[in-house]
């Protein structure tokens, strides 16, 4: 309806534009008069009223996930769990004496120092992605959840 009303005020401005060329313009207003007068003129469906669910996707390559409060929940859970038990295996790297462990030469303890020092800074960044990722994937939820109620 309210298409077909756009319809008749569009084909009345092409109508007030004047004669131009082989009168194209007049025809183009007169279909389209015509057009939107039969759509304002029909009832509107039942189906066109109510407003479709959005579902949303998650597209990794051939992979897709529809996005669900559930879901999001239960991931950011992962992400916490995973978040955790890095932080766990990181302190227990740092709790180790550097001097409780011996090595065959000094090249060998600067490498496991140096190497000590990369999963350290591995362990904790991969603590603080899965805190931050958890944080984001419930907030996600609460969106979706949102979404959903109204």
């Amino acid at each position: 309806m309210a298409f077909g009303k756009r319809l008749v005020s569009a084909g009345r401005r092409f109508e007030a534009m004047g004669q131009y060329g082989q009168g194209e313009l007049q025809k183009i207003a007169t279909t389209m008069i015509k057009a939107g007068k039969v759509l304002s003129a029909r009832p509107v469906s039942v189906m066109a009223e109510q407003p479709k669910t959005e579902t949303r996707m998650l597209k990794f390559g051939d992979l897709q996930v529809e996005l669900t409060p559930e879901k999001a929940y239960i991931g950011a859970g992962i992400g916490f769990a995973f978040g955790l038990l890095s932080w766990g295996l990181t302190q227990g790297m740092q709790n180790v004496n550097e001097n409780s462990v011996q090595y065959a030469n000094d090249n060998a303890l600067s490498l496991a120092k140096s190497l000590r020092g990369a999963l350290l800074a591995l362990g904790y960044s991969s603590t603080l992605l899965s805190m931050l990722a958890s944080v984001g994937l419930v907030v996600l939820g609460r969106q979706l959840s949102s979404s959903d109620e109204t």
